[in-house]
């Protein structure tokens, strides 16, 4: 009698168990059929706006003057873009000697590293850290210019 009863409670909540399980299956392949419209309105937006955006740059190419030169203050900008970029990668490097060196010194205890860091500190580290201020600060001056025109 136990064993029927149990039976009998478990075919139920199987069968509930079923009967949302296929509410759920249904629900999965109506949000499968939305994700798949939406896909494919994505899609012919995206193609129309990169076409539209690639026209528009024809456009543009076509109506600016092609012996046209580029202006003093970009060609300045490009240059200090450039020195910064590269100024930027040399204090990275810096910085990951500096902690080599703090790691040498703590945890091997050999101040060799460090000691060399510090002897090149005032001749190579401090001017990269003054370019690289500087620089930011001019490129900043020289958008700010740009943007008013």
């Amino acid at each position: 009698s136990t064993s029927t009863s149990t039976s009998t409670t478990f075919a139920s909540k199987n069968q509930n168990y079923k009967n949302e399980y296929d509410e759920n299956d249904n629900s999965l392949e109506r949000l499968l059929a939305d994700a798949k419209a939406m896909r494919a309105s994505t899609k012919s937006s995206s193609n129309t706006s990169i076409n539209s955006n690639y026209n528009n740059a024809i456009m543009e190419n076509n109506n600016d003057d092609t012996n046209q030169q580029p202006s003093i203050p970009s060609i300045i900008r490009n240059i200090i873009s450039n020195i910064v970029t590269i100024d930027f990668f040399v204090v990275c490097a810096l910085l990951l000697w500096f902690l080599a060196g703090i790691f040498c010194s703590y945890i091997i205890k050999d101040d060799t590293v460090q000691i060399a860091f510090n002897g090149i500190f005032q001749p190579v580290v401090q001017p990269a850290l003054g370019i690289l201020m500087i620089g930011s600060a001019m490129g900043a001056t020289f958008n700010n210019d740009e943007e008013k025109n």
